[in-house]
């Protein structure tokens, strides 16, 4: 277990899947979890659950679309607390099909929460951490920000975006005392799928398609912790997610014939004469 006793956290998306397993993990490794979520009664049912467990955490509703809102509540916490040791920009949805089954709102939509939701928690969390010369910022991205597979191209366009963005800025925040790492999880046991856009599919279908045994919140949760506790730069699991990156980069001309196989069995099923 890593100690993280005392430790300022704000997690975002904490009111199920990862967010929530974070939020529980932190206070058990002796952390004060700032649980937030768009969905108020989720966020307080995650702060409820450390707090019978004997954890600190406060709930807040938290639309991270709103740079200002998302700005408010950092400072808020910096004000209560005094410091702001770990950012979580977790918040995220899910978004599957065909491009050409979709349209430019599909893409704005994704990208205003998975991207410019990252971007107003990472800098509304920056500019404190320069000021005080330490934390510790953890964007959640996916594997598909670094395996461009096919059938999810509005949601893998802002995962690699946010990989880069992440990686980037850990170069510049190195030399001011602030870390950064990027989380690149594969097929989880959340409700990503099932609560996402999904164009000429269905969640079932859509997870009937996943070659992979789903792994647990919990495990996911501890993978994270003891990554950033080593300072990863991208922190990437379970082992299905590793493989698959290491084919990507050493062998990259695997990957194109599994992609059309994966758009020839999606078309077969959704496609009619």
């Amino acid at each position: 277990m890593v100690n993280l006793e005392n430790k300022i956290a704000i997690v975002t998306g904490a009111g199920a899947g990862i967010g929530r397993a974070l939020c529980l993990e932190l206070a058990q490794a002796g952390a004060l979890v700032v649980a937030t979520d768009i969905n108020a009664d989720k966020a307080m049912e995650t702060a409820a659950l450390i707090a019978s467990s004997g954890g600190k955490a406060e709930a807040f509703p938290l639309d991270v679309t709103c740079e200002k809102d998302v700005r408010d509540m950092v400072s808020r916490t910096v004000e209560k607390h005094g410091r702001l040791d770990l950012m979580f920009n977790n918040a995220g949805v899910s978004m599957g099909g065909e491009v050409r089954d979709m349209t430019s709102q599909h893409f704005a939509g994704i990208l205003d929460v998975n991207l410019s939701g990252v971007i107003y928690g990472t800098l509304a969390a920056y500019e404190v951490m320069i000021r005080q010369g330490f934390g510790h910022i953890v964007n959640t991205a996916s594997y598909y920000g670094l395996v461009p597979l096919p059938l999810s191209t509005p949601y893998n366009t802002s995962k690699f975006a946010v990989v880069g963005f992440s990686t980037s800025l850990r170069a510049e925040a190195a030399g001011l005392g602030v870390k950064v790492s990027v989380v690149c999880p594969g097929y989880i046991q959340t409700d990503l799928i099932k609560d996402g856009v999904l164009v000429r599919s269905t969640p079932e279908d859509a997870l009937a398609q996943v070659p992979f045994k789903l792994y647990s919140v919990t495990k996911a949760a501890r993978k994270i912790i003891r990554g950033i506790n080593r300072n990863q730069a991208v922190i990437v699991f379970p082992l299905h997610a590793r493989l698959l990156w290491w084919i990507t980069r050493i062998h990259p001309e695997v990957l194109p014939f599994a992609s059309q196989w994966m758009v020839r069995r999606f078309r077969r099923r959704y496609r009619r004469p």
